[in-house]
């Protein structure tokens, strides 16, 4: 199995802190050794998301939200975004 990178970790720490403080937890929550990459894969209420080496996607029945390195000046902001759109979609549903 490939160790995960210090992106995975860090993203999905501060997803775990965040969902915690509002008192969800994720239905699934797995880490896949693929072929080609490893990556977080989990899901809420049927809204899918994925960590990958150095971005994340949100899966949801209308479309997918991609973040993608090279679209934030940092990866923390890519982080935030993340876990904020994941969090409205949440709520939203």
């Amino acid at each position: 199995m490939r160790q995960k990178t210090n992106f995975q970790e860090k993203c999905s720490n501060k997803m775990f802190e965040k969902l915690k403080d509002l008192g969800i937890s994720l239905t699934r929550w797995d880490y896949v050794d693929g072929t080609e990459e490893s990556y977080y894969e989990g899901e809420y209420n049927g809204i899918r998301l994925w960590i990958y080496d150095d971005g994340a996607c949100i899966k949801v029945k209308t479309g997918s939200y991609l973040f993608e390195e090279l679209d934030y000046r940092t990866k923390d902001d890519l982080i935030d975004d993340f876990i904020n759109k994941f969090v409205k979609l949440i709520q939203a549903f």
